[in-house]
């Protein structure tokens, strides 16, 4: 069982990775409509319609948005070019996640994994589909349909989302009334994050949420006449933490 000190560090270190990262990266020129570049480090704005920069002296210099014309990341001595918004078009998210809860007089923690492939229908709507792999009384595939809203149009956003779909077992056997035995059940998870687009295609997603997951059985018991068996449906609720990348 992961000790909730481990998970306290974890958190920490998530939160301060999103909210440095803008300073760790590297340098990043910024091109004006009229020619000037100003090297520095773009710092996020409550103005979605602010661009500003720091440069290395400490100084920061603050433009409208419609004066810049270009954003590149010097990385590796190479450069990577990205719009101020995202726009439409195809992504991944895969990231790795602790699932909390109680159950009976037990604390429970168990780790999760998923992957989501969706549409980016514009600067804050996006819909994808998603598997992933996670534990309660048996091993279970979500697979599941997420919608996605992200607040700002900046790298750095807020989001709000919701997945439904169906937990599908991956340990099973066939019972002596020759039926399977596990069926696996419904699932609903809210959540909300932040996104940090570092680059173009690369992104950084940290989440929370609250997730309900079904589990259905088909068991024989000995109060039942012989050949009979009964649905056993347990519920699972799970606070759930998630940290990963989003590709583009």
């Amino acid at each position: 069982m992961i000790q909730f000190i481990s998970f306290s560090r974890i958190v920490i270190l998530a939160l301060l990775v999103l909210g440095f990262w803008p300073h760790l990266q590297a340098q990043q020129a910024v091109t004006l409509i009229n020619g000037s570049i100003i090297k520095g480090t773009v710092i996020p704005d409550i103005d979605s319609n602010i661009v500003r920069v720091e440069t290395n002296d400490g100084s920061q210099w603050v433009f409208e948005k419609q004066e810049v014309q270009l954003i590149e990341a010097w990385e590796l001595e190479e450069i990577a070019s990205f719009d101020l918004g995202e726009k439409s078009g195809y992504y991944n998210i895969t990231d790795v996640g602790l699932l909390m809860g109680n159950d009976a007089v037990y604390s429970i923690t168990t780790i999760s994994a998923q992957t989501v492939s969706g549409y980016r229908i514009n600067e804050h709507w996006s819909i994808g589909l998603g598997i992933g792999i996670e534990s309660f009384n048996i091993p279970l595939a979500p697979a599941f349909v997420e919608g996605r809203y992200h607040l700002l149009k900046r790298r750095l956003s807020p989001f709000v989302a919701i997945q439904g779909g169906y937990g599908i077992p991956l340990e099973n056997y066939i019972g002596s009334n020759g039926k399977r035995v596990n069926r696996g059940g419904l699932m609903l998870n809210p959540m909300f994050g932040f996104k940090h687009q570092v680059t173009k295609n690369i992104g950084l997603v940290m989440s929370g949420g609250y997730r309900h997951q079904q589990s259905i059985s088909n068991q024989n018991y000995w109060w039942f006449a012989e050949g009979d068996s009964g649905l056993i449906r347990t519920q699972y609720n799970r606070f759930v933490f998630r940290l990963g990348f989003i590709f583009s």
